[in-house]
């Protein structure tokens, strides 16, 4: 991709204007290498510095002078005012533009350098699942649809990562360094032990194998006053959901909670529509559910090793009373019989 285009892009995305076509290209550029992402954290920065009262005197004189830097630093290059024109025409670019005019107005007309935080991020899409090793040697799997994220410091002063989804932790112990993961509100905090999280918007699940935790329960508006705080020892698990808002603690069998990991599917009277959720999840399909049961009116039991989905669905419709179709390999249709 270009780099004027980005440029565009990035506009975009921070207005809060694109599309998902061009969050996705943003996503694809930031892959590309470490630099993308932290200019694109220079530029985020910015965009979040806009407030300031700035003068937009000789916009384009000076935006041309720093995008020339930063497309590449060791040749300017010149872009036709054409193109200024129409970055500028996005709000958060005319913004940016401002603020990079005011640094470079405070600079004797030279961009300093400045330290931002580049993150290192690990997701993972539907039917994949992906094992990797933390800069400290803690191991963590991480399951379909998940995120995780830390900074480039990661174990030299600290050991903090943010979590979206759902992850399998193998922590080093330091005495010195906590282990600590931010996730839909909540931080767990370790310093060695095996857990899992499973956190969602809707749902959060903390489950300990091995070694202590401690949760702090948090409200979005602050991350300074825990609202509630708990500690969990093996084999208990920190369950919360969005309709009770309520914290509980309870023990878990811990092969129904780690199995993933080991590529295993484990459904222990689970309900219908669970089971429907963690395939689609599993092997990133799409279910058309017809004649759907009531909830817990179908419970389904099974221990999958590495095995495809129609043998799944071949299980599930000798023991309950479904049937199903495979139209392709993102689509299938599963009727529940009377």
């Amino acid at each position: 991709m270009e780099q004027e285009n980005i440029y565009d892009i990035i506009g975009l995305v921070l207005s809060g204007t694109a599309n998902e076509y061009e969050k996705e290209l943003l996503k694809s550029w930031l892959e590309e290498s470490p630099d993308n992402i932290r200019t694109y954290r220079s530029l985020e920065q910015a965009w979040k510095n806009s407030r300031l009262e700035l003068s937009y005197s000789h916009e384009e004189e000076q935006y041309q002078k720093v995008i020339s830097r930063i497309q590449s630093p060791a040749k300017s290059r010149r872009t036709g005012s054409k193109n200024f024109l129409r970055i500028a025409a996005s709000v958060s670019l005319l913004f940016l533009c401002g603020w990079i005019v005011y640094m470079v107005k405070n600079s004797s007309n030279e961009v300093k350098p400045v330290e931002r935080e580049a993150y290192i991020i690990k997701s993972t899409p539907a039917g994949s699942k992906l094992k990797f090793i933390l800069p400290d040697s803690t191991v963590v799997w991480l399951n379909a649809e998940s995120t995780l994220k830390y900074n480039h410091n990661y174990g030299v002063d600290h050991r903090k990562v943010e979590l979206t989804g759902e992850a399998y932790f193998e922590v080093v112990k330091d005495k010195v360094r906590e282990f600590v993961v931010s996730s839909s509100g909540f931080r767990t905090t370790a310093l060695g032990t095996a857990f899992n999280i499973r956190a969602f918007q809707e749902k959060v699940n903390i489950s300990l194998v091995e070694g202590k935790v401690r949760i702090d329960q948090y409200r979005k508006d602050s991350v300074d006053n825990p609202v509630s705080q708990m500690f969990l020892f093996p084999g208990e698990q920190a369950s919360w959901h969005q309709g009770r808002n309520i914290l509980e603690k309870k023990e878990f069998n811990p092969m129904k909670v780690t199995a993933w990991k080991d590529n295993i599917l484990y459904f222990e009277d689970t309900d219908f529509h669970d089971v429907i959720e963690r395939l689609e999840s599993w092997y990133g399909v799409k279910f058309n559910v017809i004649n759907p049961p009531k909830k817990y009116e179908l419970l389904f039991s099974g221990k999958f090793h590495d095995k495809s989905l129609r043998h799944i669905l071949e299980a599930m419709s000798f023991s309950n009373k479904i049937s199903y179709k495979i139209h392709n390999d993102t689509l299938i249709t599963v009727e529940s019989k009377p």
